[in-house]
């Protein structure tokens, strides 16, 4: 945890459960009252605003795992792997 300026922190962690970060930051006294995801692994928020989108492109995806769009198998039952 290191501070950024007061009142606001920066918290990286590697693998999260779920509300672990207000679990933490009020172990050590803080109140959390809002959290903001920059980045997922490499994939940065980047420049988006609050309640932007937008389609993530091939390289991205990889970032995260997923295989290249159109190369997606099907299963027998039509579900996708």
């Amino acid at each position: 945890m290191a501070t950024v300026s007061p009142g606001l922190v920066r918290v990286t962690i590697h693998a999260g459960r779920n509300r672990q970060v207000r679990r933490m930051c009020a172990a050590v006294g803080h109140d959390v009252l809002d959290l903001v995801r920059v980045a997922i692994g490499d994939l940065t928020l980047g420049a988006l605003t609050s309640g932007e989108w937008r389609r993530l492109g091939p390289e991205e995806l990889a970032l995260l795992g997923h295989p290249p769009r159109g190369r997606q198998k099907k299963t027998a039952t039509g579900r996708v792997r």
